[in-house]
């Protein structure tokens, strides 16, 4: 204190000796007090939340750095590859049904069925047991009939117009009455063909 002073003077401490810790007068000039609902925010906690956005900002711009292979995807997202999956890659596999049902494949990587992603055109939807039985009975019926291969086709374009697996079916049954004509011809080959409905063939081609 300097003689001839009236009394001891106070010495008031403002925002910019508070401030003044934090960095030099440029800095604390960028981060300038912000009115929020007619009252200004003090530097200091602005300055706080500069550093935690800026934090943010870091971290988020080092986790986009990451190679695809340093990425760690959830255990649920990740198919495991079982033995039928060997033929995937020459599309010569079989999706296994149970994968992704509720209860999923017992059988994990043991199974002979493919987990791996198949597109949706080549998987078919299995229909039900009752759709199954029903197909198979249809099918069935048609043996004691033992329609001739044009009935056979017309029956299997009608039939399976609305069903995919009714329609293999059926072509199974005509490759099958195919085959078995075949080989009745050739097991008498002196037999003159027989047409449809039971009546002899007549050849109605005149020689030159």
């Amino acid at each position: 204190m300097a003689p001839g002073d009236g009394g001891p003077k106070h010495q008031v401490w403002g925002e910019a000796e508070a401030l003044s810790c934090y960095g030099s007068s440029s800095h604390s000039s960028k981060h300038e007090t912000q009115p929020v609902n007619g009252r200004k925010l003090p530097q200091v906690v602005l300055k706080h939340l500069a550093d935690n956005v800026t934090q943010l900002a870091s971290s988020d711009s080092s986790s986009a750095e990451l190679t695809p292979g340093q990425v760690q995807l959830p255990a649920s997202s990740v198919r495991q590859a079982s033995v039928g999956s060997e033929l995937h890659n020459l599309g010569e596999c079989k999706p296994c049904l149970y994968l992704n049902s509720k209860v999923g494949c017992y059988n994990g990587q043991d199974c002979k069925f493919c987990h791996l992603q198949h597109s949706k055109k080549n998987t078919r939807p299995r229909p039900c047991k009752a759709t199954r039985i029903q197909c198979k009975q249809i099918a069935s019926m048609l043996n004691v009939f033992a329609p001739e291969p044009e009935q056979m086709l017309e029956l299997t374009e009608r039939l399976g117009a609305k069903s995919s697996y009714m329609q293999s079916i059926l072509r199974g049954k005509q490759r099958e009455l195919v085959d078995e004509i075949a080989e009745r011809e050739a097991s008498s080959p002196g037999q003159r063909p027989m047409a449809s409905h039971g009546a002899p063939f007549v050849n109605t081609r005149t020689s030159l």
